[in-house]
């Protein structure tokens, strides 16, 4: 059984932008299912002209201060063979926390909520999940926000594909494919 990994990063500029990340794997007694993860806050500042085309080729710059919360998180079950299956709870929330001049928005919301579920099916035979050095990776996800879980005016859907080939070509050289 791999072991589970975290890795903790954070970083910070002198400009302000400043960020903490958080993400994980933690593998289940007998290897049988895991819990992938990641929490994630950041803040930067920026600059903005508007939000059409007609004002932002004759507004001077304004500043504004961004930030994003994010909550990824991912149970995979062990099916047969080297595939998976998995649920997906998805969390995440932008706010512009000043900005110089609101007016540049044009009525746009200052916050964005989605929360979204989701599933996954996956083939992986991959030896390390952080760190491959050999092995297979193919992901189909489909997750949905519904329009009662954010604020946004429609329901939502996203889906992801990636496939992922690691091959070793000598001792210490490793070929890395991804296709996302």
């Amino acid at each position: 059984m791999p072991p589970s990994d975290i890795t903790l990063t954070a970083n910070v500029s002198i400009w302000g932008v400043y960020s903490i990340r958080a993400a994980g794997n933690n593998y289940f007694k007998g290897n049988r299912s895991r819990l992938n993860y990641e929490l994630f806050f950041f803040n930067e500042p920026l600059f903005l002209w508007g939000i059409r085309y007609q004002t932002t080729s004759v507004n001077p710059s304004t500043h504004y201060t961004r930030q994003d919360v994010r909550v990824n998180t991912q149970y995979i079950y062990w099916m047969t063979g080297n595939f998976y299956i998995g649920g997906i709870f998805d969390f995440t929330y932008k706010h512009i926390r000043k900005i110089d001049d609101i007016s540049y928005l044009d009525g746009q919301f200052l916050s964005y909520l989605n929360t979204g579920l989701g599933f996954s099916v996956q083939y992986d035979t991959r030896d390390f999940i952080p760190n491959p050095g050999q092995g297979m990776y193919l992901l189909f996800q489909e997750v949905v926000y519904p329009q009662a879980t954010g604020n946004y005016h429609r329901t939502l859907f996203r889906t992801t594909l990636i496939a992922d080939l690691y091959r070793k070509v000598w001792t210490g050289g490793l070929i890395a494919l991804d296709l996302y």
